[in-house]
C-alpha cells in the first residue's frame, strides 16, 4: 500500500487518492510550474488510521444522530495513534524533503470540484518544524474533516458524509515577501479577458482569512501587452510571518509602505494564463513571492463564475427587462414546464413574429436548463428576418381583416375555456383516481396554448391601429399624448378587480364594527370574528362572491402554481382591504383621455369629419390592445388553481406511497413526468427510489441557485447618468415624488405601506395594484414601461421608476427619497 505520493507522481485523475488540492499540485508539477516540492499523505493512509483506531463506529454514530458539530469525532481523532506504517512513510518522505519547515494542508476528495470549492472548510498548519510536530499536524488535519463548518457545507451540497475522505498535503514552506490570490477570469463580472490579483505583504494567511484589505489589481491583455484596468491600494495593517522554531505570528503595523513590483504582477499574470491553458478552465490560484521568485501553492477551478455577457442593443435590453419581470423568482420544474418562456415563446411570440417575417431562436438556446431547473437566461435572443418578411404586410392585413379586436371575448375558444375551468373547479378530486386527476390536469393545461392563439389572432388589428394612431398623432404634433390615449381609463379584469376591492374597503369604512375587526384583529382571525356578527356575515357573503369572480390572482410571483391564489388564501385579500380601508381615496385618471381626445379633435385638422372619424376609429381599436393583453392573462390565471389543486392531490398520493416526503415537493416534477407517474400508480419500489433520488437532486440544484437571479441584472441595468442619483431605471410613469421609502417584499407586508409612502418592491403583479391607492410613487427592481406596475401607476397619476435591479437593497426602509419617473432616477434626500 502506498501511503505517500510525491507531487511528481500525481495527476488530476488521482483525486480519490490525493484529494483535489494534492491532485492539482501534481498536475502543476507535471506542467513545470514553480511549485514548492512536497508529498501527499494519501486517503489510503486516512483509511488505515480510521480502521486501526475503530473510528468508523464513532463517525457512523455521529452522522446518525444528525449532530453537525462533529466534536466527538474530532476528539476521537486527536486521541488516536497514527499506524506505524503510515508514520514511518510520512517521516521518510519528510527526510527526503530535507526536513525543516513545511506547510500542512488538507486535501479532501470532495474538494475543489467544479461546482463547490470547499475553500477553508478544513484546517491548514504553517511553518511546522520537526517529526513529532508534523505527525501531530497530520492528525489534526484529518480531524478537521469533521469540523462543524465542513459537515454543514457537505450537507448543503448533498455530499455523502461517509464517502468523503481526506488526504494531507505536506509542502516545503516558503516564507513570503508578498502572497495572495489570482483569478484568471474576473469572478465578479465573468470577463474572461481580465485577471484579478489580490496581494498583501507576508504570508497569504492574512489575506485568505479576511484579516486585511489587500492591494487589488485588475489587468487585461491588449495587443499582446498587459494593461492595468484598476489599481486599489489596500491597508497593510497586518503581516503574518513565520516564527523561528515553528508556527506563525501576526505583526500589527500601520500602513506598511511596501508595494509589490509591477514586473512581478506582469510575470504573475503570464503564469496565470499558462496554468489556465493547462487546465483548460479559469483558475483560482494561491501564490507566494519570495526573494524575487514566484511560487504557486494551489490552483483550482473558479466556482460560480458568471457567464460572459453578450453585447446588448436596445431591443435586447428591453427583452431582458421583460423576461426579468416575468421571472422575478426562479420557477420550480413543474412551473417551468407549465408557465415558462417555452409557452410564451412557442405559443405566442413565435407565431406573432412569423406573421411579420421574423424568426426567434429556440428557447433552449437562451434559457439554460439543468436537471429540470431553469438556471439562467443568457441574453442571446436575436430576432432574424426571413424571406417571408416581404409578404408580412399582406399577412398582417389578412389576419387583422378576419379578426375584429372588439369581438375577441366572444370567440368560442375563450367561451369554452371559461366553461371548462368552471367544470374542473366543481370536481371533488379526492373521489377520482390518480389517472382521472392527471387527465383533468392535462386538459386544463391544453387550454393555455388556445388562449395564446386567441391573442395572436386578435392583437394584429389593435397593433396596426396603434401604429397608425402614433403616426397620425406625430403628423399633427400631438404624439406626447399617445400613452395616455392608449392606456388611460381602459376597463379590464385588473381594473374591475381593483374597483371591487375599493367597494369592499368602502363597506368596511361604513360599518364601525367591521372596521374595528379589521383594524384590531390579526389577519388570520378576521374571518371568524366577522362570522360572529350579522353585518360581518353579510360582508363575508359579498366577499365570497368577490373571490368566486376574481380570486384567481396569484399571491406571489407571476404564474407560480407553487404559491396559493387569493381563493386559497383569502387572508392575503384581508391584508389588502385592511390597507385600503385606512387610505384616503385617490381617483384614477380615468377620464383624462376623454379630455385630451376632445382637445385634439377640436384644436387640429381632426375637427373635419373624415379625419375625426378615422382618428376615433383608430383610437377605439388601438385601445383593445390593453384589454386583450390583460384579460387573456386573467383567463390564463383561471387555469392556475385547477393545475395547483390537481398537482397537490397527486402530490398527496405520491407522499402516501413513499415517492415524496412532503406533498409540496410535487412541484419538483416536470409536468409530463407528473402525468406519467400519476397514471402508472401503483409503481415498483425500484422506481420509487429512482424518483426520490431525482427529486432530491433537483431540490439541491434549486437550493444552490437561490441567490442567483435567472436574468443577470447587467443585461438590463441602465448606467447611472443622473448626477447625484443612487439608482437609475426605466422611466415608467412621469412625475416627481418625495417621501418615505417603504420596502414591501411580499403580500404579507402590504400593511406596512402608509399613506403617501413610496413603494419599493422587488417585483409586482396585478395583486399589488391596490397598493397604488396609497403610494405616492413606485420603485421596482424589475419591469419596464409596459409592465403592469408602470401602466397602473400612469392610471393613478403617480411617478414610477422600473427595472432598478437592486432598489430593494440600495434603498433602506424609512429613507427619505425623491423619485423622478420622467428620467427614471432615484435620489436620497439628506436631512
Amino acid at each position: 500500500m502506498n501511503f505517500i505520493y510525491n507531487f511528481r507522481d500525481l495527476r488530476k485523475e488521482n483525486i480519490p487518492l490525493a484529494g483535489g488540492k494534492g491532485a492539482n499540485l501534481g498536475e502543476l508539477v507535471y506542467a513545470n510550474m514553480p511549485v514548492p516540492p512536497g508529498f501527499v499523505v494519501t486517503t489510503i493512509a486516512y483509511d488505515s488510521f480510521i480502521d486501526t483506531n475503530n473510528l468508523e463506529e464513532v463517525i457512523t454514530k455521529e452522522i446518525q444522530s444528525k449532530n453537525e458539530k462533529g466534536e466527538s469525532i474530532r476528539n476521537a481523532f486527536i486521541k488516536s495513534h497514527i499506524p506505524e506504517g503510515v508514520k514511518n512513510d510520512v517521516l521518510k518522505a519528510y527526510k527526503e524533503l530535507g526536513g525543516g519547515s513545511v506547510a500542512v494542508r488538507s486535501s479532501a476528495t470532495a474538494e475543489d470540484l467544479p461546482n463547490a470549492s470547499f475553500a477553508g472548510q478544513q484546517d491548514t498548519y504553517l511553518n511546522i518544524i520537526g517529526e513529532k510536530e508534523l505527525l501531530d499536524a497530520v492528525r489534526r488535519t484529518w480531524a478537521s474533516l469533521w469540523t462543524e463548518r465542513a459537515i454543514s457545507y457537505r450537507i448543503y451540497n448533498n455530499i455523502d458524509q461517509k464517502k468523503v475522505k481526506l488526504a494531507v498535503v505536506v509542502q516545503k514552506m516558503i516564507d513570503a515577501d508578498f502572497a495572495g490570490v489570482m483569478f484568471t477570469a474576473n469572478p465578479i463580472n465573468g470577463n474572461r479577458k481580465e485577471i484579478v490579483i489580490d496581494a498583501n505583504p507576508g504570508l497569504g494567511e492574512a489575506l485568505v482569512s479576511g484579516l486585511v484589505t489587500p492591494d487589488h489589481f485588475i489587468m487585461d491583455k491588449q495587443w499582446g501587452k498587459w494593461h492595468f484596468v484598476k489599481i486599489l491600494r489596500g491597508k497593510h495593517t497586518l503581516i503574518v510571518k513565520s516564527k523561528k522554531g515553528g508556527g506563525i505570528e501576526r505583526i500589527e503595523k500601520t500602513n506598511i509602505s511596501i508595494d509589490i513590483p509591477q514586473k512581478t504582477l506582469l510575470d504573475l499574470a503570464n503564469l496565470g494564463l499558462k496554468i489556465q491553458k493547462h487546465f483548460s478552465a479559469p483558475q483560482d490560484i494561491e501564490w507566494v513571492w519570495f526573494k524575487k521568485k514566484l511560487y504557486i501553492v494551489q490552483s483550482r477551478p473558479i466556482t460560480a463564475l458568471p457567464d460572459e455577457l453578450p453585447k446588448q442593443n436596445k431591443i435586447n435590453r428591453v427583452i431582458s427587462e421583460m423576461i426579468a419581470e416575468m421571472m422575478p423568482k426562479r420557477q420550480l420544474p413543474l412551473e417551468s414546464t407549465l408557465f415558462s418562456l417555452n409557452l410564451v415563446i412557442d405559443d405566442f411570440m413565435r407565431p406573432l413574429l412569423d406573421l411579420i417575417g421574423l424568426r426567434i431562436p429556440k428557447t433552449s438556446e437562451f434559457l439554460i436548463e439543468e436537471d429540470g431547473v431553469f438556471v439562467r437566461y443568457n441574453g442571446k435572443i436575436k430576432l432574424r428576418p426571413t424571406f417571408s418578411i416581404f409578404l408580412a404586410p399582406f399577412r398582417l392585413l389578412k389576419v387583422a381583416y378576419k379578426n375584429n379586436s372588439s369581438d375577441w371575448e366572444k370567440d368560442i375558444r375563450v367561451v369554452e375555456t371559461i366553461k371548462k375551468v368552471k367544470e374542473f373547479e366543481s370536481k371533488n378530486y379526492t373521489e377520482l383516481s390518480s389517472g382521472q386527476i392527471a387527465d383533468i390536469a392535462k386538459e386544463a393545461y391544453e387550454r393555455m396554448p388556445i388562449l395564446f392563439k386567441v391573442r395572436v389572432l386578435y392583437l394584429p388589428r389593435a397593433v396596426l391601429s396603434m401604429g397608425a394612431l402614433y403616426v397620425l398623432l406625430a403628423l399633427i404634433g400631438q404624439k406626447r399624448f399617445f400613452g395616455v390615449l392608449l392606456f388611460s381609463g381602459i376597463t379590464t379584469k385588473v381594473t374591475q378587480t381593483n374597483d371591487k376591492l375599493k367597494d369592499l374597503s368602502l363597506d368596511i369604512r361604513k360599518n364601525k364594527d367591521i372596521y374595528d375587526i379589521f383594524m384590531k384583529s390579526k389577519v388570520s382571525d378576521i374571518h371568524s370574528r366577522l362570522n360572529d356578527i350579522k353585518q360581518g356575515q353579510e360582508f363575508l357573503h359579498t366577499f365570497q362572491e368577490f373571490l368566486t369572480e376574481y380570486g384567481y390572482r396569484e399571491s406571489g410571483g407571476t404564474m407560480l402554481i407553487s404559491e396559493p391564489t387569493w381563493k386559497e388564501s383569502p387572508e392575503i385579500v384581508f391584508e389588502i382591504l385592511k390597507t385600503l380601508a385606512q387610505t384616503p381615496l385617490r381617483e384614477k385618471t380615468k377620464e383624462e383621455w376623454h379630455g385630451i381626445c376632445n382637445l385634439i379633435v377640436t384644436k387640429s385638422v381632426l375637427r373635419f369629419y373624415p379625419f375625426r372619424s378615422l382618428f376615433l376609429k383608430l383610437l377605439t381599436t388601438a385601445r383593445h390592445f390593453q384589454e386583450i393583453r390583460e384579460n387573456t392573462r386573467f383567463y390564463l390565471m383561471m387555469i392556475v388553481p385547477v393545475l395547483r389543486d390537481t398537482a397537490l392531490e397527486i402530490g398527496n398520493r405520491f407522499a402516501k406511497v413513499g415517492i415524496l416526503t412532503d406533498q409540496q415537493d410535487v412541484f419538483y416534477f416536470k409536468f409530463n413526468e407528473l402525468i406519467e407517474v400519476a397514471k402508472s400508480l401503483p409503481i415498483q419500489a425500484s422506481r420509487i427510489d429512482e424518483l426520490k433520488n431525482l427529486i432530491a437532486k433537483r431540490k439541491l440544484k434549486y437550493k444552490n441557485l437561490k441567490n442567483t437571479p435567472v436574468v443577470d441584472p447587467r443585461l438590463y441595468r441602465i448606467k447611472n447618468n443622473e448626477k447625484g442619483a443612487i439608482l437609475t431605471g426605466t422611466a415608467g410613469s412621469s412625475g416627481i415624488a418625495e417621501g418615505t421609502a417603504r420596502i414591501i417584499r411580499n403580500s404579507s407586508e402590504f400593511d406596512k405601506l402608509q399613506h403617501n409612502d413610496i413603494l419599493i418592491a422587488p417585483y409586482t403583479n396585478p395583486s399589488w395594484t391596490p397598493l397604488f391607492e396609497r403610494a405616492l410613487g413606485i420603485v421596482v427592481d424589475t419591469g419596464g414601461a409596459m409592465s403592469h406596475a408602470a401602466i397602473v401607476a400612469r392610471e393613478y397619476g403617480i411617478p414610477a421608476v422600473m427595472g432598478t435591479v437592486d432598489g430593494t437593497t440600495k434603498i433602506k426602509d424609512g429613507d427619505k427619497i425623491r423619485i423622478d419617473g420622467t428620467s427614471g432616477s432615484v435620489f436620497t434626500i439628506k436631512n
